[in-house]
């Protein structure tokens, strides 16, 4: 594999973001990953708190009791590039846009076996942000 902070410096993404799949076992172990080359076009995190509501029917109001933190959603969109206008990169020599596609889904989507059919772990680093988790949908 490449040297990832080197290819960064050359291409001038020094914070580019990186797509580990992990283990399954041990989500400490990284068994592949995928460089995005081109920081994402726009990403959003979602936190959200489940309340419960109790209506009580001799005054009508309703109060609201906290019962869970559901899990933090990450939204990306990537843009995926063969035209040469970032030079010659290494990383992804002369890879058409298919082939970008085709080996990121390796990295990140579910296994290909309907046997299997487990989504991958994934852990998602961009600078500072640290991000584990599935992949849910791909468009």
């Amino acid at each position: 594999m490449a040297d990832l902070e080197t290819i960064g410096g050359i291409i001038g993404l020094p914070n580019h973001m990186v797509i580990y799949q992990l283990d399954p076992a041990d989500h400490k172990k990284r068994l592949s990953s995928y460089t995005v080359l081109i920081n994402p076009e726009s990403y959003s995190v979602n936190r959200s708190v489940n309340f419960e509501n109790e209506k009580y029917m001799q005054s009508g109001s309703t109060t609201m009791y906290f019962n869970h933190i559901l899990e933090e959603d990450l939204s990306i969109q990537l843009l995926f590039d063969a035209t040469g206008s970032l030079g010659n990169v290494p990383l992804i020599g002369q890879q058409n846009v298919l082939d970008q596609i085709n080996y990121f889904l390796s990295v990140a989507f579910v296994e290909d076996s309907l046997a299997c059919g487990k989504p991958k772990p994934l852990q998602l680093i961009w600078g500072p942000m640290e991000f584990n988790g599935l992949l849910e949908q791909v468009n």
